[in-house]
């Protein structure tokens, strides 16, 4: 989205961003479908607000700095296209990282909740 709308029209940009949250918000299921089935309950309620506060705000907050170091480097012709750049670099490795990572997720032992 960031490397194509940075060449388009303000509307296209609109709809791309909207087209992409329609797709990640989806992926927010997997918290309440995957995590049950595939860990037990002591284990869940520490390691998902774990999980959740080290990858939403440590991954998070150093991805915009990421970003923003990035963009001093990006060849481009200014500022705004360059932060546009690198904005879709990170986020196209975020993306590359998590689908790495849930590739190697394991597969629940059946339909039952453990305990």
């Amino acid at each position: 989205m960031y490397l194509y709308g940075v060449t388009r029209s303000l509307t296209q940009l609109q709809a791309g961003m909207f087209l992409a949250a329609l797709v990640f918000n989806g992926l927010y299921s997997f918290w309440g479908n995957y995590l049950p089935r595939a860990f037990p309950t002591y284990l869940r309620g520490t390691g998902e607000s774990f999980a959740f506060n080290i990858g939403g705000k440590v991954l998070g907050a150093s991805a915009a700095l990421v970003t923003t170091q990035l963009a001093n480097v990006m060849p481009a012709r200014d500022a705004g296209h360059r932060l546009a750049y690198s904005a879709g670099m990170v986020a196209t490795l975020a993306c590359i990282i998590a689908l790495l990572i849930a590739c190697r997720l394991r597969e629940p032992e059946g339909d039952l909740l453990p305990d």
